[in-house]
């Protein structure tokens, strides 16, 4: 499932946002996230690592030029449209150094959105996440990275990941934090992290069958992490996302 999130204040517009993307590209199984200012898309992007982010650069709390520099920090082949009530080509110009693919002048047509949202979906195709791994990342790291996705939900520990790829289990800690930016244990519970949200929002399964879903045998150990990394717990999560 690829991630698309949208940066938008107004409700309204995201709605727009999300029902073009729902009737249109069904196939693509996208699974669409809905932050209301920049800090809410610091935190998901995060966790969920959006492929295409549809931006309203003037989303409350952080300009989009340095929220876009931040995304790229996280996922640097971020797609990235932005949209503006305001006409501001030299911002643009800008933007077009940190992989800002397409602007749109509010009020915007469906046409003109799904011209933008085709672009990316045909790129998309053309790249696949692996080969994008593949420019990213060493052989090793790439092959450790497939290995920790294959394998996450199981007790995976780095011994057992550094085996795989025939590294020293310290040098290969070493080798990943350095091209990631974090550990392998940080890796591994932001996956589980994404699949538990995914099982929050998508089933009705209590808490402690989806810690041990994604690979938590303990349940308040869970709820830390998430915690930690969403700055709310898995009912909050559960109950934020239910109402939109």
């Amino acid at each position: 499932m690829k991630n698309i999130m949208i940066v938008e204040e107004d409700e309204l517009e995201r709605q727009f946002i999300k029902e073009i993307i729902k009737e249109n590209y069904q196939r693509e199984n996208l699974n669409v996230l809905e932050v209301q200012n920049g800090n809410e898309a610091l935190k998901k992007a995060r966790v969920f690592q959006p492929e295409l982010i549809v931006m309203d650069i003037e989303a409350a709390g952080i300009n989009g030029l340095e929220l876009q520099k931040e995304i790229l920090q996280i996922k640097p082949t971020t797609y990235t449209i932005w949209t503006s009530i305001y006409s501001n080509f030299d911002l643009l110009r800008q933007g077009l150094s940190y992989n800002i693919r397409g602007y749109l002048l509010k009020p915007y047509s469906k046409t003109q959105m799904m011209e933008h949202l085709d672009k990316f979906m045909s790129r998309k195709k053309k790249y696949t996440l692996s080969e994008s791994y593949n420019k990213q990342f060493s052989e090793a790291i790439t092959k450790a990275i497939q290995f920790i996705k294959k394998n996450f939900k199981q007790k995976t520990t780095i011994d057992d990941i550094a085996r795989h790829v025939y590294l020293n289990p310290q040098y290969f800690g070493r080798l990943f934090r350095k091209e990631l930016g974090i550990s392998v244990s940080d890796y591994i519970n932001l996956l589980k992290i994404e699949e538990s949200c995914r099982l929050l929002l998508e089933s009705e399964l209590p808490l402690y069958r989806i810690a041990t879903e994604v690979g938590f045998t303990d349940s308040s150990y869970f709820t830390r992490v998430f915690t930690k990394h969403l700055k709310m717990t898995p009912h909050e999560y559960r109950k934020q996302e239910s109402v939109k």
